[in-house]
């Protein structure tokens, strides 16, 4: 990756990570290892690893089916306020409860589907916003530093409120190698560095 992170017209490429265990069976809820004991998915005779990424599988593709179209109506009908949960958020978090390594693969699954649909996209970055950095990490950042190079400027917006929500170094790092063509959204860039910055300042001196 280049060292500045383009702020322009230019889309840019979500990596992905296949054929990656999502998530050991030893953390799948109860409700979730009933679902797939009652779909016959497990075999005695196959492999610990075998099982697991077929379970994954199953989950992944259970959330695309059950969740993703009400997901997306709540994205698009719904009025956004930052720090007020709505209903896309109180979805999101419930299938987080049910599976969090699962659910970041189905919402960057999602991001990707919808990139040039910004209304969705927007929503999307303001659910992942209202979530802690390691919650989402990494599928959350790499989502919003996707949206970075977005050719709206509202979306592209929407990535920087997602790093200044999570503030941290990672964060600064990122938006400390951002270039924004407006005015308007290079003065907010300046300030939420700043801020960041002085919060991290902050947390040395009291630590």
């Amino acid at each position: 990756m280049s060292e500045l992170y383009e702020v322009s017209n230019s889309q840019t490429d979500i990596p992905s990570e296949p054929n990656k265990v999502i998530e050991p069976i030893m953390h799948l809820t109860e409700s979730t290892l009933e679902h797939f004991l009652q779909k016959g998915i497990f075999d005695t005779t196959t492999s610990d690893i075998s099982v697991e990424n077929r379970i994954n599988k199953q989950c992944l593709d259970r959330f695309r089916k059950e969740f993703s179209n009400n997901l997306l109506k709540c994205l698009k009908e719904q009025d956004f306020e930052y720090g007020v949960d709505t209903p896309a958020d109180k979805l999101v978090r419930k299938m987080f409860v049910e599976n969090e390594s699962i659910a970041k693969e189905w919402l960057n699954e999602l991001f990707v589907e919808n990139f040039n649909d910004q209304t969705v996209i927007i929503g999307l970055l303001r659910v992942i916003s209202h979530f802690d950095y390691q919650e989402v990490a990494p599928q959350g950042p790499t989502m919003a530093l996707a949206a970075l190079s977005n050719a709206n400027a509202e979306v592209r917006e929407c990535g920087i409120r997602a790093f200044e929500n999570w503030s941290n170094l990672e964060s600064l790092k990122v938006l400390k190698h951002t270039k924004c063509d407006e005015e308007w959204l290079d003065d907010y860039l300046k300030q939420v560095i700043a801020d960041i910055e002085e919060e991290l300042e902050d947390h040395v001196v009291v630590g």
